[in-house]
């Protein structure tokens, strides 16, 4: 299982992997290698509590000393499937942090780019996303390899609204055998976004809000949701309409949906859907003072303002206080837009 598992598991073999598993009993219990197969294959079926349930399980029953960097891959895609940025960002910038690329597979540079890419993080992204597109095509990981393709076509589009990246993620796909691998479902909606073909690219903006429901999280789903969206409306289908209102209600479950709901907010204000939310971050109004700072750190937890004030040791109503300044000096208007928007700053 510790060699082949993880191959199945890389080709999609999902309920095969899950059919050994369930054949070794209560032994997954305690292996660290069988346990983290089984928190993989519970995220892949959408079961993120019981995932996590065997990330604590591999640590619990893995020797001393074991690495447990082994299982960042998965805590950060558990993270960002629940539409929680700032808490996979946490686990990525200390894989960064500790030159831990170099030394793990393609899939954790492959992870971490795609949170640096959600969390708005050109740069870094960039970096990472490169080196993992690297370290797969030479360990002939192919759906690491695509997928880290997909990531970079995202931050290109992001950035600058340009679509030859998923077109090269898609054709390398194609030659990979892997065209309809269902992650993939983002180089399609930008294909269809950027085509200046109404029928090629309502063909591409269908099919992949058909692949994005498979796939496993919210984030995927809500930026497909809204390209889609937005193409669809341009093309006078008035099913976009009904994909824009399905990513607002995805997005709103999300603690941290970091570009994906300034994407969303953008879409819906050019379709007057709803008044803009959320751009990217232009200047600062104002700098933030010392104590707006130190509430800033907890916007992108859960923590409530209540919460956030007792860890302060100050009074709820200085919170909102500092929140409101916050928000005036980001230029937004809400805690998901703060947190982003900081971000865009460096200052998160």
């Amino acid at each position: 299982m510790y060699v082949y598992g993880p191959r199945l598991l890389v080709n999609g073999q999902v309920e095969t992997l899950r059919g050994l598993l369930i054949g070794l009993g209560d032994v997954a219990r305690t292996a660290p290698a069988c346990a983290l197969l089984w928190g993989w294959c519970d995220y892949i079926a959408g079961r993120y509590s019981l995932a996590e349930e065997w990330v604590n399980i591999t640590h619990d029953v893995a020797i001393a000393g074991f690495d447990q960097t082994i299982t960042a891959p998965l805590r950060m895609n558990i993270s960002i499937a629940r539409g929680d940025v700032g808490a996979a960002l946490i686990i990525a910038r200390e894989m960064t942090a500790t030159s831990q690329f170099d030394s793990h597979g393609s899939e954790l540079a492959t992870v971490a780019g795609g949170v640096y890419m959600w969390a708005g993080q050109a740069a870094e992204a960039r970096v990472t996303l490169g080196l993992a597109v690297e370290k797969s095509a030479a360990d002939d990981v192919r759906a690491t390899h695509v997928l880290g393709l997909i990531y970079q076509a995202i931050v290109d589009f992001d950035e600058d609204g340009t679509g030859a990246a998923a077109i090269s993620a898609l054709r390398a796909a194609d030659e990979l055998g892997m065209a309809s691998y269902y992650r993939i479902s983002p180089a399609y909606a930008i294909r269809g976004r950027t085509d200046t073909n109404p029928s090629s690219a309502h063909a591409d903006a269908v099919h992949a809000v058909e692949l994005a429901r498979r796939v496993p999280g919210d984030l995927a789903l809500a930026y497909v949701l809204t390209i889609c969206g937005d193409t669809l409306i341009d093309l006078g289908d008035p099913a976009g309409h009904a994909l824009l209102t399905e990513a607002r209600s995805v997005i709103n479950r999300c603690p941290d949906p970091g570009i994906a709901d300034r994407y969303l907010s953008r879409i819906e204000s050019r379709h007057n859907v709803a008044a803009a939310r959320s751009a990217r971050a232009e200047a600062l109004v104002e700098q933030l003072t010392a104590r707006e700072t130190a509430v800033l750190r907890y916007l992108p937890t859960k923590m409530s303002q209540r919460e956030i004030a007792s860890e302060l040791y100050v009074s709820l109503n200085t919170v909102k206080t500092h929140s409101s300044a916050i928000y005036r000096k980001l230029g937004v208007d809400n805690r998901k837009a703060a947190v982003q928007a900081a971000r865009d700053h460096q200052l998160l």
